[in-house]
């Protein structure tokens, strides 16, 4: 069995040679899969059915081959990736967009070398299309696309059971403002004190927080959001903030006397850390601020300048909503570029003409914004086609 082992081995050293020669000439600093776990599994099952040497060495021979072509077509399609993409791929940090960047092919071998649950729930998102290509689906990309799947459940339950814990406050809170202990008041978001509103009719009791209707044997209490203390009272022109959202800190930091006065210093400073909508509705109540006064001022501050006004308009509904408004001005661009660069008789098409042109005026007239001068229009165009080109989406 040994001296069988042995005569294997030495016939089939000068394929595995050239195996380790396509590495070290193509500098791979790390042992690529070439061929996949189905693939393995055939050419493990044809050797097992043979018992001969000569037999066992064909076969050896057969999966050699196949490797060194793998190898071959493995250089090839990474030696026309980027040299970042390079770098990555050999550290097995790809990035989902990196991914989608290169070749199919070579994201299955990828895929064979790094073979852990994450890269399988990503494998859905980036296989599947392939899989719309007509391109049949082998047993393997099933198991990897089953995997992936069960992956990604796992992880949006993660996901999904730390934003519970996030919300569980507002869910109590929730609960609380919908029992029947609560009286017919309408509750002010913005009033985090514990002042008590008496029921309709009756004798009134103050019992510290609670208020108790003489005859009834029915409590109704009126309940702070988040069980927040009552407001410090203030010292004249002094007064301390309520605990529990960093404002003392900020405050002591700055030499304010009063909550109110954080206007002045944070328009300037811009240094406090805001946490959340209930973060910032403690800080209104602190700052004197109720509901209404809080929606104008947005509304003031949004639309106090042209430059404000298509940032919420125009910059922030192509992030968040999904807008193709900019997307079409940037194809428009590169339209009118590629008929002035076909045409001697005409001028180059710039950013310039652009900003001047009827198209690009009607498309922010309908959001109601400006273009402005050409200086703020050049920058903010700039800015939104190299987002729209690295996006692909022009």
């Amino acid at each position: 069995m040994i001296l069988q082992s042995r005569e294997v081995h030495h016939r089939t050293f000068a394929k595995r040679k050239v195996l380790r020669d396509i590495k070290l000439k193509a500098k791979i600093p790390i042992n690529i899969a070439y061929i996949d776990e189905e693939e393995k599994e055939h050419f493990y099952n044809l050797r097992k059915k043979t018992t001969g040497v000569k037999d066992i060495i064909k076969v050896i021979d057969a999966k050699l081959d196949y490797e060194i072509d793998k190898a071959h077509k493995f250089v090839k399609l990474i030696s026309d990736a980027p040299k970042n993409v390079q770098k990555s791929f050999y550290e097995g940090l790809l990035t989902p967009a990196e991914l989608n960047s290169i070749p199919r092919e070579l994201r299955q071998y990828y895929f064979n070398t790094f073979n852990d649950p994450q890269l399988h729930a990503f494998y859905i998102t980036s296989e599947m299309h392939d899989y719309q290509q007509h391109i049949p689906p082998t047993k393997l990309n099933l198991e990897r696309f089953f995997n992936g799947l069960k992956e990604k459940i796992r992880l949006e339950r993660e996901e999904l059971a730390k934003k519970n814990k996030e919300l569980k406050p507002l869910v109590k809170l929730e609960n609380t403002i919908n029992s029947n202990t609560l009286n017919s008041a309408p509750l002010n978001p913005f009033n985090l004190g514990g002042n008590i509103v008496p029921p309709e009719g009756g004798l009134l009791g103050k019992v510290g927080s609670v208020s108790v209707k003489i005859g009834d044997s029915k409590f109704r209490q009126r309940v702070s959001l988040l069980d927040i203390p009552p407001r410090p009272k203030a010292q004249l022109a002094s007064r301390q903030p309520r605990s529990g959202v960093g404002l003392q800190t900020y405050m002591k930091k700055h030499n304010l006397k009063n909550p109110v006065e954080f206007a002045k210093v944070y328009k300037k400073h811009k240094d406090y850390n805001v946490k959340g909508f209930i973060n910032l509705r403690e800080l209104c109540d602190d700052m004197n601020v109720n509901v209404e006064e809080a929606l104008l001022y947005i509304c003031e501050g949004m639309t106090r300048s042209d430059e404000r006004c298509t940032n919420h308009r125009m910059n922030k509904e192509f992030h968040f909503r999904d807008s193709q408004s900019i997307v079409n001005i940037v194809k428009y661009f590169k339209e009118q570029v590629n008929k002035t660069s076909q045409d001697k008789n005409k001028f180059k098409y710039t950013v310039k003409s652009l900003w001047k042109s009827e198209y690009v005026t009607k498309i922010f007239a309908d959001y109601g914004c400006t273009t402005g001068t050409y200086s703020t229009f050049s920058r903010w165009f700039n800015k939104y086609k190299k987002e729209v080109e690295k996006l692909k989406l022009a």
